[in-house]
């Protein structure tokens, strides 16, 4: 009598394989839809973001700069420059006599070297400006501390998802700032960023990070 051999065993081991290969499939979906459900949620997180306020100087000077890009004798010329830019930053053009210059954004050190180093793999034009800004007195420091603050405030919006951004606490600090003397050289700069800072609306959006670079700008170059 012939018998018809069956191999069981490899019959076994091809459905054991299917099986955790159709587990191992599962799995990943499971675990793919879970981190798409993450980032959705993170880019729904429009709720404004807060940061907390702290006085920072401690150096009796303090360096702030901006990145010069363009200028131009046409503002069509210096608008579309400003459109070309958008991916890099907030810019924004400051009128000097009867030229147009782009500036992009205004930085602290620590944040300076990141964005050059974006533009020259870009080859685009860039040249740093620098403010020094001497803590000669207790008016030049609450400047610093106005400034850094702001700044703090405006480098939120460099992650997308931030679409707003609460100016309570920015406020409150900056009422509780100590009286200085009138006769400092820069008080005019302090009272400026002072009434800027109270007029803010509740809520800063990011269609006011370039007015408000700008605004920071012209402070830094009316300071004596």
């Amino acid at each position: 009598m012939k018998y018809t051999r069956y191999n069981v065993k490899r019959k076994t081991n091809k459905r054991f394989i299917a099986v955790i290969i159709l587990l191992v499939a599962a799995m990943l979906i499971v675990i793919g839809n879970g981190k798409g459900i993450k980032i959705l949620n993170k880019a729904e997180n429009t709720s404004p973001k807060e940061i907390s306020i702290k006085n920072t100087t401690g150096k009796k000077e303090k360096n702030f700069y901006a990145i010069q890009c363009g200028v131009f004798l046409s503002k069509e010329y210096a608008d579309t420059l400003v459109n070309t830019l958008k991916p890099y930053g907030s810019s924004f053009i400051v009128k000097v006599d009867d030229k147009f210059k782009v500036i992009l954004g205004i930085y602290k050190e620590e944040d300076l070297e990141k964005t050059v180093s974006i533009l020259n793999k870009k080859e685009i034009q860039n040249t740093k400006l620098t403010f020094k800004i001497k803590g000669e007195d207790l008016c030049n420091l609450e400047i610093i501390e106005l400034i850094n603050a702001n700044l703090d405030v405006l480098s939120q919006f460099s992650d997308k998802n931030v679409k707003a951004f609460k100016t309570e606490k920015l406020k409150k600090w900056n009422s509780s700032l100590k009286a200085v003397d009138e006769k400092s050289k820069n008080i005019q700069v302090l009272k400026s960023l002072k009434d800027y800072v109270n007029k803010l609306p509740n809520e800063i959006s990011r269609e006011q990070v370039s007015s408000g670079y700008n605004f920071i700008y012209n402070s830094l170059i009316s300071i004596k």
